[in-house]
């Protein structure tokens, strides 16, 4: 079994060498906050529950606390500063029984808690709709990390055709060995079914269970760097398009590859009596024939499955005569004052341009394609002459410029909102009419004035009555129209100050917000008996920041509390219990405060060990694989780290009395 396992994945590792890459995940669209995590729908993913899931149950996140490190490296926090290689990963919430032990936060990356049945989880992370149109043979790859806990904390890997989701592969756990639990990066690769070939609607997912049951190890799942690719078979279809086919000698010509079938290996092309003779370029210009003949054009293009070819015919003529003169103007009816663009259309390669505009500023011109400038109302005519080695032509259009007299502008605009609060800005929308040039005031904002047409966002640091001033202009006149913006002073807050406290204690938190009957709203909510109050009480566990936020008529203002909390730090085991059913001491428990991190191990009188825990919240029932042990004497021994960083170990004996 594990020999053809083996033949499986090197045979998708070769297929996906030339597969071609169509679409991309990498998590990184947006920078999360490594300490608190994103929604996946950040980066257009969603969550959806497909089971069971206790009140604190675990929840995917987006940030970089699980660093997205390549295949084969040991898992990590941020690399490379806060904002480092996003991945997508299941986490414990900051509610969760045991989170103020591990990660208060609820976001430190491939962590997870499992402690009772209110972490009981099922829930699927859920891609974005995938278009796979002319895509086949689909290859799924992506880097990932996984422990949990056999089948019953685990990771499975699904796919949506459209109409139904359905499990393509358990997910192996990852060989974490040598990781220190953080688990190490592995490759993962798997072809998607037949279905999703050509198929506009496919979506894939990361399903996460967790029985509650208080069995877990570090890492939960994390992915990073997912790739769709498509593993085509079918070799280029060469085809190109020419800009002419038909020429005069020495004049050049310019080729589009428009094959099918890329991306290509190599592109070659063959010009059969031109300069150069021969390119590698994907769609070659100034291909040029300096002498008359016909001669062909080859295109040579090739994938991974093989090549194609296709050929075309160039005629190239001596054109001993004289040029052809002709042009044409943009626009023909103008304003008076306002500029036309004459463009070139002669054939026959002339090598020099004579230009006469009646009328005109310049009256005449030898540049191929001049600009004119007509300042008097009337209508125009235009005389072009081309000349080249064989002679001389000349075309004349006939009242072919119109000069207009055009009515002034008329100055309009709007702005989103006429009250703001100081600090906010408004955001302008120009509405004029006939313009060409625009001159925008707007005193006490930020900036103070513009001449684009659409100056967009002005921002307001200080409260007052300010008015917006735009005035437009064409040759014909300008226009002035005016809006009045009332910036406010806005709303301040008052918190009570920065306070200590022992832990175990509580502090009331107020707040002043002024004007009033405005909202409030503290964050973050931990500890917290209400977070939409002006004075909750605060039961913090550590240190914490609470922010309040007051609103009132669109504005806002924040202050900031901060609850010093003193830990007082002890640990120690009980030295006796009695486990026979009476619910009086009857499992013996780690006792203390401020521990960060601990193992318990408890030795019989033969010195075997008969339990061991490393959470504080499990203890011994006195029991030794399933059966209860006779009464007696049992020694133990304690490693311990506290919050403060302090470590240390202990050891003693309990009695167990029945």
């Amino acid at each position: 079994m594990k020999r053809n396992a083996l033949t499986i994945i090197l045979f998708l590792l070769i297929n996906t060498l030339s597969a071609q890459v169509f679409w991309t995940e990498t998590f990184d669209g947006m920078p999360c906050a490594a300490n608190s995590g994103c929604d996946p729908s950040i980066v257009g993913w969603s969550v959806t529950n497909v089971g069971t899931n206790g009140g604190a149950a675990n929840t995917w996140y987006v940030s970089c606390a699980e660093n997205g490190n390549p295949a084969n490296q040991c898992g990590s926090g941020c690399q490379g500063g806060p904002n480092g290689d996003q991945s997508l990963h299941v986490g414990n919430v900051s509610t969760s029984t045991a989170a103020f032990i591990f990660c208060p936060s609820g976001d430190c990356g491939a962590a997870y808690d499992d402690s009772s049945p209110a972490e009981i989880t099922s829930k699927r992370a859920e891609s974005p709709v995938i278009n796979c149109t002319g895509q086949t043979n689909i290859i799924c790859s992506f880097v990932y990390i996984e422990t949990g806990e056999n089948q019953d904390d685990d990771a499975s890997f699904w796919y949506f055709d459209g109409t139904v989701w359905t499990q393509l592969d358990p997910i192996a756990k990852t060989n974490n060995t040598g990781c220190g639990g953080q688990g190490r990066w592995t490759n993962y690769t798997v072809n998607l079914p037949a279905s999703a070939n050509n198929n506009p609607n496919v979506r894939i997912g990361f399903l996460w269970v967790n029985d509650g049951d208080g069995a877990a190890t570090d890492p939960s799942f994390a992915v990073d760097d997912i790739t769709l690719a498509s593993n085509t078979t079918t070799p280029p279809v060469a085809s190109f398009t020419a800009s002419q086919t038909t020429i005069c000698v020495n004049d050049c010509i310019n080729f589009t590859n428009t094959s099918t079938g890329g991306p290509f290996t190599s592109v070659s092309w063959t010009f059969t009596g031109a300069t150069p003779s021969s390119s590698t370029q994907d769609s070659p210009s100034n291909i040029c024939y300096p002498a008359a003949g016909t001669y062909n054009v080859t295109l040579t293009v090739t994938n991974a499955n093989g090549s194609n070819s296709t050929s075309q015919t160039i005629t190239v003529n001596p054109c001993t005569g004289p040029p052809t003169a002709l042009f044409t103007a943009n626009p023909t009816t103008v304003c008076a004052g306002s500029t036309v663009q004459f463009t070139d259309q002669s054939t026959g390669a002339p090598t020099s341009w004579n230009w006469t505009f009646p009328g005109g500023t310049p009256a005449s011109s030898t540049a191929q394609n001049p600009i004119v400038t007509y300042n008097n109302p009337g209508t125009y005519s235009v005389t072009l002459t081309v000349t080249n080695g064989n002679g001389s032509n000349t075309a004349t259009q006939t009242n072919y410029i119109t000069v207009i007299n055009c009515v002034p502008p008329q100055s309009s605009f709007s702005i989103d909102d006429s009250t703001i609060c100081a600090g906010q800005c408004i955001t302008l929308t120009n509405n004029s009419v006939g313009a060409i040039s625009y001159s925008w005031s707007f005193p006490g904002g930020t900036p103070a004035s513009s001449t684009s047409q659409n100056p967009g966002t002005i921002c307001y640091p200080n409260d007052g009555t300010y008015t917006i001033t735009l005035t437009v202009t064409n040759p014909n006149g300008s226009s002035t129209s005016t809006h009045t913006v009332i910036v406010s002073q806005g709303v301040t807050v008052f918190a009570n100050n920065d306070t200590l406290i022992d832990s175990g204690q509580s502090v009331d938190l107020f707040a002043l917000g002024t004007p009033p009957g405005g909202t409030y709203n503290w964050s973050p909510a931990t500890g917290l008996t209400c977070t939409n109050c002006a004075n909750p009480t605060a039961y913090p566990q550590t240190s914490t920041d609470y922010i309040v936020t007051y609103t009132n008529n669109g504005c806002s203002a924040s202050d900031t509390v901060r609850i010093f909390v003193n830990i007082i730090e002890d640990i120690d085991v009980p030295n006796a219990f009695s486990p026979n059913g009476d619910n009086i001491n009857d499992v013996l428990f780690v006792k203390g405060n401020g521990i960060f991190s601990f193992k318990l191990i408890i030795y019989n009188r033969y010195g075997q060990k008969v339990f061991e825990t490393n959470a504080q919240n499990i203890g011994w029932d006195g029991k030794h694989n399933g059966k209860d042990v006779d009464p007696g004497v049992f020694a133990w021994y304690l490693e311990y780290v506290m919050i403060s960083g302090k470590t240390g170990t202990k050891k003693g004996n309990v009695t167990l009395i029945r």
